[in-house]
């Protein structure tokens, strides 16, 4: 399992902000993981 967080307040956003405005929560939503998965490497120790 992998967790990646990332501040609310870095975008300048808070909870109250994404639950008001459904749309803006996709939004950060895709940003967040394309983030994430782009800093994302797997790799096997297997031979």
């Amino acid at each position: 399992m992998i967790i990646y967080l990332e501040d609310l307040a870095d975008h300048g956003l808070t909870v109250v902000d994404l639950e008001q405005s459904p749309e803006r929560w996709e939004e950060l939503r895709v940003r967040v993981l394309e983030r994430a998965l782009s800093g994302l490497r797997v790799a096997s120790s297997a031979p």
